[in-house]
C-alpha cells in the first residue's frame, strides 16, 4: 500500500462528480497502465553441475557409469520497492510463498549402453502459505509450509525397441495448505509406461 492517498496511483481511479447523481463519488472508469515499481532487489546463485563417473576407471568392472548432477538455486535477497513516491518502503519476498531460500533438483543415473535407472529429486526450502507475507507470519497459527522433496525414479531399456517406466512423485507428497500443485502435482503418485521403436 501506498503511505498515504497522494499517490500515482489514485489518479488512475476515476469517479463520478455529479452531485445529484444517485452513485455519486462512486467509481466509474478505471485506467489500466503501467506504472512501475520504484525498484526490485535480488541476489543469489544458480547453478548447474554434472559430475559422471566411469564404474571401470575407479576399479568396479565393466558396469556402466553413474551420473551425479545437481541443479538448483539459492537466493539471498529478493525486495521490491512497491510505492514509486516512497522508494525506502521494502517488502521482503524472500522466504514467502514461490520464493524459497533454495531451490534444488539433484539427480543420480547409473547406466550403460543398452539400459539405465535414474532418481530425480525435487526440493524447496520452506515458504509461507498463500495469503502469508514475513512481515505478519507471527499473528498466524500456521504461517509457513515446511521444507519439500518429491521423489522420481525411471528405467529405460534401449535395443531395437526403447521402454521406459517410472514413478512420478514416489512417496506420494501432498499439496501445501491451501496450494494447488505444490510443491507436486494434485495427481498424486502416478505411473508411467511407454515404449518407442528406434531405427
Amino acid at each position: 500500500d501506498a503511505p498515504s492517498r497522494d499517490n500515482p496511483f489514485c489518479a488512475q481511479v476515476g469517479r463520478n462528480r455529479t452531485s445529484t447523481s444517485p452513485t455519486f463519488l462512486a467509481v466509474n472508469s478505471l485506467n489500466q497502465t503501467t506504472i512501475n515499481f520504484a525498484r526490485f532487489e535480488a541476489s543469489g546463485i544458480d547453478f548447474d553441475l554434472v559430475y559422471p563417473v566411469d564404474l571401470e576407471e575407479i576399479g568396479l568392472g565393466e558396469n556402466g557409469r553413474v551420473t551425479l548432477g545437481l541443479t538448483g538455486t539459492w537466493n539471498e535477497k529478493n525486495r521490491t520497492f512497491q510505492t514509486p513516491s516512497n522508494a525506502a518502503a521494502a517488502n521482503n519476498a524472500l522466504g514467502e510463498r514461490l520464493f524459497p531460500e533454495w531451490n534444488l533438483n539433484p539427480s543420480v543415473s547409473w547406466s550403460d549402453d543398452v539400459w539405465s535407472v535414474a532418481w530425480y529429486g525435487f526440493y524447496q526450502s520452506r515458504q509461507t502459505l498463500t495469503g502469508v507475507e514475513t512481515e505478519t507470519a507471527s499473528t498466524f497459527v500456521q504461517a509457513y509450509a515446511p521444507a519439500a522433496w518429491v521423489h522420481d525414479v525411471s528405467y529405460q531399456v534401449t535395443d531395437e525397441v526403447r521402454v521406459t517406466a517410472g514413478v512420478n512423485n514416489l512417496t506420494n507428497k501432498g499439496q501445501f495448505y491451501g496450494d494447488i500443485g505444490r510443491p507436486a502435482s494434485a495427481i498424486g503418485r502416478n505411473y508411467y509406461l511407454r515404449t518407442r521403436l528406434v531405427f
